[in-house]
């Protein structure tokens, strides 16, 4: 994402980049850095009306530990989310990082003791819990009151056992009766052209059985996804005051659901949201040709979620007072309308205004003109290793990466070349490694010349738009790296370049069945005087 627009901004991720809950002493996956996994090759858009509707992005989570059945997956939200004041007793990873010392030295001391003969009981733990507290509560939180709990702990775990005792530990009997399962279903390209991805049953699924579960986000105000022109003020991009009309939205809004008569919008954090529309009122194609119609339907979620019921009772202003103190409650959860089998796509109906969008923007797409219309899909380069000295064929949308990290213990002048008229520095070294291939570790070069071997080049260095400026960048003074490996290039999106960024790309709510949607939410239709 790090190249996808102008300015830097957020991401919103699925799955297991929201679903967990943060253990600053416990998280147990990570996110897999050594790919760019990125996919604009599915549609052209010189003759796809679906091109930049959907993400072209996705993220893989690796295991960080072992994790056994059972356990619960938490991922590293760092210290920083937990300086709200609300958060301010939650341990940090320094209190984990002293415990484990204190806890060593409790251990010890409780050895000596009992080979000495002493009685061993809870007044021990009380004594060094409350001597531990005067340095630290937070750190003295984590340790036990008594000692069977103690011994507990040190028994059922045998590496990291303070963090372990901070979390329950449900049976496995326990979660097969009361856990909803997520993995029914996997990402595949969708049968229907224009949409990209879709979910598809992993395994059998009956008539009635929840297909996966979706837990919801709100967002108060969907024209908070409203985009507007940027100029730069003062080296900052900022609204332009004099355009107070919005460009588009943002894709975000492809994958929330809504209703035409409110301004909020439910989007989902689970594996739901790559479920793609059918209905029988057109022959969509694909697994939805001839007019069978979806296999699933939506619902607010029964007893798995015992917040949703709450929820729906609650006010605009109520919603809004939790959604201020960060809290969510509502859930759906997607149902199999028809048995369905290994293999087969599943769908939902989007309702009928998604559908009229839709149709309408198919009838009046044109191809993209002026800056988009020349263009050349990353992903197809990249796979097919073309030559680098060729960029002039290539789309206007197209620019080449490297892989550089700015190194602030050197001296500049050291390494200025009369013949190159630059800075010239050794980039033998810049090989892929793990954790080095973000989009945010690659800087825009240019290729000056090739090695007569052919497997490497000298590269100009441009500046990074989304990072500090560089003391060469500022002396205006070029970069270049010679023997820079060819596999440590990559052709980029250059920033808006990329089909998301178009002009008049689709952008439509689903739609939420007006039976099921709260007349307390309708506020665009009271605003009305309806």
């Amino acid at each position: 994402m790090f190249y996808e627009s102008k300015s830097s901004g957020t991401v919103f991720s699925v799955m297991l980049g929201a679903l967990p809950n943060a253990h600053l002493g416990l998280f147990n996956i990570k996110e897999k850095e050594d790919d760019i996994i990125y996919n604009d090759s599915m549609l052209h858009r010189s003759i796809d009306p679906g091109a930049g509707a959907f993400s072209y992005h996705a993220r893989t989570w690796v295991a960080s530990m072992d994790i056994d059945a059972g356990e619960e997956i938490f991922i590293d939200y760092s210290d920083a989310y937990f300086n709200r004041e609300k958060l301010k007793h939650a341990p940090r990873k320094t209190d984990f990082e002293q415990g484990k010392k204190i806890l060593d030295e409790i251990t010890a001391f409780l050895e000596r003791k009992k080979d000495a003969g002493e009685k061993v009981d809870d007044a021990d733990l009380s004594t060094f819990k409350n001597i531990v507290s005067i340095y630290s509560e937070r750190t003295a939180s984590l340790f036990p009151t008594t000692y069977s709990s103690f011994m507990e702990m040190l028994t059922a775990k045998p590496t990291d056992q303070l963090p372990w005792s901070t979390v329950s530990h449900p049976s496995i009997e326990w979660i097969t009766q009361n856990g909803i399962c997520l993995d029914n279903i996997a990402m595949e390209r969708s049968t229907i052209t224009q949409a990209g991805n879709g979910a598809f049953a992993r395994r059998f699924i009956g008539e009635g059985q929840v297909v996966t579960p979706a837990p919801l986000l709100q967002i108060m105000n969907r024209d908070t996804l409203k985009m507007y022109k940027l100029v730069e003020v003062e080296d900052k991009l900022v609204c332009d005051e004099n355009d107070t009309e919005p460009i588009g939205d943002q894709l975000l809004l492809n994958y929330c659901f809504g209703h035409v008569e409110s301004s909020l919008l439910l989007c989902p954090s689970s594996n739901a949201i790559i479920i793609n529309h059918c209905s029988d009122r057109q022959d969509w194609g694909g697994q939805c040709g001839g007019g069978k119609g979806p296999n699933a339907m939506y619902r607010w979620a029964t007893d798995w979620d015992t917040n949703t019921e709450e929820w729906l009772s609650l006010s605009l202003e109520e919603m809004q007072e939790k959604n201020d103190n960060r809290q969510r409650g509502l859930s759906f959860e997607i149902v199999a309308t028809r048995d369905i089998q290994p293999g087969e796509e599943i769908f939902i109906d989007y309702g009928h205004d998604w559908e009229d969008a839709w149709n309408y923007h198919v009838e009046n797409w044109k191809p993209p003109t002026g800056d988009f219309e020349s263009y050349s899909s990353i992903t197809r380069l990249n796979n097919e290793k073309k030559d680098l000295l060729d960029l002039e064929t290539h789309g206007s949308n197209v620019q080449l990466g490297c892989i550089y990290l700015e190194k602030k213990e050197e001296e500049d002048e050291d390494y200025y070349d009369d013949e190159y008229g630059g800075l010239v520095k050794s980039g033998e070294e810049y090989k892929i490694a793990d954790g080095t291939t973000r989009e945010e570790y690659y800087w825009p070069c240019t290729i000056y010349a090739k090695d007569e071997d052919g497997d490497a080049y000298t590269v100009l260095i441009e500046q990074s738009p989304q990072r500090a400026e560089t003391s060469w960048a500022a002396e205006d003074m070029p970069l270049f790296l010679t023997e820079y490996p060819r596999e440590s290039i990559v052709f980029l999106n250059k920033q808006g370049a990329s089909d998301q960024n178009m002009p008049g790309t689709f952008r439509q709510p689903i739609g939420i069945q007006d039976e099921i949607f709260p007349e307390q939410w309708k506020d665009i239709a009271r605003d009305n005087g309806d």
